[in-house]
């Protein structure tokens, strides 16, 4: 059932932002005027998840704002919490009440309004391994953002993901035809590098994200040398309408001197300006966590003084630990499943 004081509020504040009558919406969403009143009036109790769903895109709803509005009206968001769950499974916990990057929601928001504007900036996701980077890209590739602002519709930016971990992405000339081919499925990738470089930059045409994984590990690739990050870096630095958003186990000082040391010395990591760093829960958050998967406050309180670093993989072993293993010996199971992550202690 919807959350109908919050679903009508937000309605019609969204309504209200996009400057759009009850008829005006009705037509977009291909139903009665009168639907869209008693929406906003809050006397449909079960609005049509589908057509809320159509509502949030005609709304520009970023990703957080989409979220809200769609567990408001009683519309849970199950694909895409499958989607990107960690590794162990999340189903412990309500999908109708957790952001698939619970507690990281203002991380998410910072990204978001870093490419409201052009130029683009930079962006570097800091975190330890199985901290949640990959998934964190992840999601911004294929919820691809409904917009960006109120006036920048997603099919006016193009998007590609890159994991250096793909051996496509191991010479400097693949790696060009990969970006091409996302660009520009027609265009011709048959020429060398500096041809490829020259129709890259021509395709240019609308603001453009690369999403690139793994970035410490492209660095040590051998085929990817110096001329190949600087020729990355100084795109990044003259293209206004080009934006890099990298994940690493690194930092960027340590980026640096990663590249310095294997003979790498002007990396693009230099141009970034935005480091955002994965954190743990807060204990607020991880209390919050426990709650929602219906953890008692007997269990709850010995899971938190387990856990003294409240990461999400963490939180999620003892609570599927504890519904899946026998009562008696939960406890003992989950301490021993989280030593595979030491490096998170």
């Amino acid at each position: 059932m919807a959350t109908l004081t919050k679903f009508t509020e937000l309605m019609h504040k969204y309504m209200k932002r996009a400057n759009m009558s009850d008829s005006t919406l009705a037509e977009k969403l291909d139903i009665k005027r009168e639907t869209v009143f008693r929406w906003r009036k809050g006397t449909i109790k079960s609005p049509t998840c589908s057509k809320v769903e159509i509502s949030a895109k005609v709304f520009a709803l970023n990703p957080i704002e989409r979220n809200e509005f769609l567990i408001a009206a009683g519309c849970p968001n199950p694909s895409t919490l499958q989607t990107f769950k960690s590794d162990v499974n999340i189903k412990t916990v309500s999908a109708a009440n957790l952001h698939p990057f619970f507690g990281h929601e203002d991380l998410l928001a910072r990204v978001f309004n870093t490419w409201k504007s052009l130029p683009l900036e930079h962006i570097a996701i800091i975190g330890p391994k199985q901290s949640g980077k990959t998934s964190l890209l992840n999601y911004i590739h294929q919820t691809q953002f409904n917009t960006l602002s109120n006036t920048q519709q997603t099919d006016q930016y193009q998007w590609i993901f890159i994991d250096f971990k793909n051996v496509q992405m191991h010479n400097p000339e693949s790696f060009m035809r990969y970006l091409l081919k996302n660009l520009n499925p027609s265009c011709d990738t048959s020429g060398d590098l500096t041809e490829l470089a020259e129709t890259l930059n021509d395709s240019l045409n609308k603001p453009t994200i690369l999403l690139m994984d793994n970035i410490e590990y492209g660095l040590k690739l051998p085929k990817l040398d110096e001329l190949f990050w600087g020729y990355l870096r100084s795109l990044g630095e003259h293209i206004g309408q080009l934006g890099y958003c990298v994940s690493s186990r690194l930092s960027l000082l340590e980026l640096e001197e990663l590249s310095e040391k294997i003979g790498k010395p002007s990396p693009l990591v230099n141009i970034f300006a935005n480091e955002l760093e994965l954190q743990p829960f807060t204990k607020t958050e991880a209390q919050k966590f426990l709650k929602l998967a219906h953890v008692p406050s007997k269990d709850s309180k010995w899971i938190l003084d387990q856990c003294q670093y409240r990461w999400p993989i963490l939180l999620q072993i003892f609570c599927k630990a504890r519904l899946e293993e026998s009562k008696n010996n939960w406890q003992e199971i989950s301490l021993k499943k989280i030593q595979r992550y030491k490096h998170f202690f």
